[in-house]
């Protein structure tokens, strides 16, 4: 698996490869804040009693217009909190515990937008790589989760409805699902993805215009 900087510096190639405009024309980006709440677990292996939890997601964000007047491609930059409440059946003994993770949450997003009047429909989705800020886990689960990846990796996709309030600023609403692709934490019997639910608002503005 390559290591998360790498994966972010294929990625900026990739979408600098992308959104380069034709030549002579300048390409529209917006920039802009994102905050929201997210509703987040885990996918434990084995199966286990979860309970999901609550969290925060602030960042920012860079949108760049593609060739394709219907596709954009952009990064995003946000803490996002993550964890749950779960019991463990470790070797028939239940293990009641909670996980609790902060993380930097770098994401590449690929959007199609359809416009109807006033309105903007979007899909996105995209890979994710979260880099721990800080986490804790109950004492008994540290017994059991004795690995932590430093950056886990996963996907992200949704849908949202924007609407430009100005001309050179958008408001946008996005529902998004994100779903990890490796383990956050792991142990000799057990391993846990980190997956969550978002709803998100979205305020960005034109650059360069």
């Amino acid at each position: 698996m390559r290591s998360p900087c790498v994966r972010i510096a294929a990625g900026l190639v990739v979408l600098a490869a992308v959104a380069s405009p034709a030549a002579g024309q300048q390409p529209r980006m917006v920039a802009g804040l994102v905050g929201g709440y997210s509703v987040t677990e885990h996918d434990w292996s084995p199966n286990s009693d979860v309970s999901s939890v609550g969290g925060l997601t602030v960042g920012g964000f860079v949108d760049v217009q593609t060739p394709l007047p219907w596709l954009t491609v952009g990064v995003e930059l946000a803490y996002v909190q993550r964890g749950s409440d779960v019991v463990l059946d470790v070797g028939g003994t239940p293990t009641p515990g909670g996980v609790r993770t902060d993380y930097l949450a770098f994401a590449i997003r690929v959007r199609a937008v359809l416009g109807l009047g006033p309105a903007r429909f979007h899909l996105v989705a995209g890979p994710t790589s979260d880099f721990v800020i800080r986490s804790r886990l109950d004492p008994l689960l540290v017994q059991v989760l004795d690995e932590e990846s430093p950056a886990p990796f996963g996907v992200v996709a949704g849908a949202g409805i924007g609407f430009w309030v100005r001309p050179d600023v958008v408001v946008e609403v996005e529902g998004r699902l994100a779903e990890g692709l490796q383990s956050s934490y792991a142990g000799d019997l057990v391993s846990a993805r980190n997956r969550s639910r978002q709803l998100v608002l979205r305020l960005g503005m034109l650059v360069g215009q």
